[in-house]
């Protein structure tokens, strides 16, 4: 799960519309594709409370769990 700035949490991927491309740029080794995608999103209310348990945490990131 990762926040998306001015969307909110995003949850899975839903769905995945089409995929272009299939390029491979010069000094990268890696195919490079553009893929439409749907998502999940979370985006709770101004003042909601979620009931959630840290699961992790770094530097990068928290895990949470909720139930």
């Amino acid at each position: 799960m990762k926040v998306v700035a001015n969307l909110g949490l995003c949850i899975s991927v839903y769905d995945i519309r089409s995929i272009d491309g299939g390029f491979v740029f010069p000094g990268d080794g890696a195919s490079t594709y553009t893929v439409e995608f749907r998502l999940v999103m979370f985006r709770p209310f101004v003042g909601e409370i979620i009931a959630a348990k840290l699961k992790e945490s770094d530097s990068n990131c928290l895990r949470w769990h909720i139930s």
